[in-house]
């Protein structure tokens, strides 16, 4: 897993949310962490991390732990996303898409200034 980005050049692991079979509900984080534990220098990330339905704080906090564990090649990339499913699970009105949306890339956002550097309190990772 993750070799084969670096073999066809894109220095680039994506983690899709619907993976093949129909397999769902597999943390990002954590097969990206596994590709973070074979491989040196790709970069990891999420194809979209969908906001509107996740907790922003539990986001940043799974990425900033796989950057660690990847020496800096964690990525997030936020979004709205397609599947609207989640929605009534979590008993959301989709009236507030948008709403749910900026309030929540506002406190990933701010989750990421307000949080200290980890290089600053332990040592990096050899």
């Amino acid at each position: 897993m993750g070799e084969g980005g670096l073999r066809g050049g894109t220095g680039r692991l994506w983690r899709r949310r619907a993976l093949p079979g129909g397999l769902r509900g597999v943390l990002a984080p954590v097969l990206l962490a596994a590709a973070a534990a074979q491989t040196k220098r790709i970069r990891l990330t999420s194809t979209v991390t969908v906001l509107s339905s996740a907790d922003p704080v539990r986001v940043f906090e799974e990425f900033a732990t796989l950057d660690l564990i990847s020496v800096g090649r964690a990525e997030i990339t936020a979004g709205r996303g397609a599947y609207l499913e989640s929605f009534p699970l979590f008993g959301q009105p989709l009236e507030r898409y948008d709403e749910y949306f900026e309030d929540r890339l506002e406190l990933l956002l701010r989750s990421r200034d307000e949080t200290p550097s980890p290089g600053t309190e332990l040592p990096a990772p050899r």
